[in-house]
């Protein structure tokens, strides 16, 4: 049971912080933004670290190089995300996420060699139709295609990752995690000579929403990476779909928005492939 709640602990928190990402991240260049919001969620990182465990708990240095490693993928999913919220509603985002669960199943078959629930085919295609409808059959589509990116680099991301926090310290994880997405978004900054959104880090608001976020990264990424470690991924996929529902409600709440028809339809669909999942598992069709 503490498993499950420290999983929903962090849950809570990644909504808080996203929503914060939502308001930060308007008019701003993707990289730009991921690299001056992870300017904020290292430096946190590090100091709590320091303050809640020392030096002597750092990891191996090959283990430190496997988290970082990791991270890179993971950065490119944040990147993606932050492109996918400013291209389409909130709730939208959190909507079409739910085909996140549909990678972790391939990546399960794949990577871990999990066997394949025929089952699962009805279900997949249901959490997948939202995404499919949006990319080909309206015109704007750019915040599927950016969900889509999004998510399958967190899927495979977090996947490697809970493998390498089986053997290493979990809290200082998050800090070179946070490192490792730092040292990207500036390396593509330079390289690509991308604009970068200066002024805006000079407002006294901006820098409190930053020092927010960066309190709620830490702490989530904390909870969430325990989580990983200790609850099979089968399991948190499971737990992650039993979200969807509340995360799309409160986001329509949040942010005042009003779904397209189109919207609404992929959120139909996406609940319907969660309630036949919740179902199948009670029935013992699914294991």
């Amino acid at each position: 049971m503490i498993n499950y709640l420290i999983f929903y602990g962090a849950a809570l928190l990644f909504f808080l912080a996203d929503a914060l990402q939502k308001i930060t991240s308007v008019n701003q260049h993707g990289w730009s933004f991921v690299f001056y919001r992870s300017i904020y969620t290292t430096l946190i990182a590090f100091i709590a670290c320091l303050i809640f465990s020392g030096m002597h708990s750092f990891p191996e240095k090959s283990k430190a190089l496997e988290i970082m490693a990791v991270a890179t993928c993971c950065g490119l999913g944040f990147y993606f995300y932050i492109q996918a919220i400013n291209a389409t509603r909130f709730s939208n985002v959190g909507s079409l996420s739910i085909i996140g669960t549909v990678f972790q199943v391939m990546i399960g078959c794949i990577l871990f060699k999990e066997p394949f629930q025929w089952p699962l085919i009805p279900i997949m295609l249901l959490m997948s139709a939202g995404n499919i409808m949006q990319l080909f059959l309206i015109r704007e589509s750019n915040g599927a295609k950016f969900v889509m990116l999004s998510v399958f680099f967190w899927t495979v991301g977090y996947a490697a990752l809970s493998r390498v926090l089986q053997k290493t310290n979990v809290l200082w994880s998050v800090p070179l995690m946070e490192m490792s997405i730092l040292l990207l978004s500036g390396l593509i900054l330079l390289i690509s000579k991308s604009k970068w959104t200066v002024p805006v880090v000079y407002r006294p608001v901006f820098q409190l929403q930053m020092i927010l976020i960066g309190v709620f990264i830490f702490a989530a990424s904390y909870l969430n990476h325990l989580s990983f470690q200790q609850i099979p991924i089968s399991v948190i996929s499971f737990l992650q779909l039993t979200m969807f529902p509340l995360n799309y409600m409160l986001s329509l709440k949040i942010f005042k928005e009003k779904p397209t028809p189109a919207e609404w339809v992929s959120f139909i669909f996406g609940l319907i492939g969660f309630g036949c999942y919740v179902w199948m598992k009670q029935t013992n069709l699914l294991h």
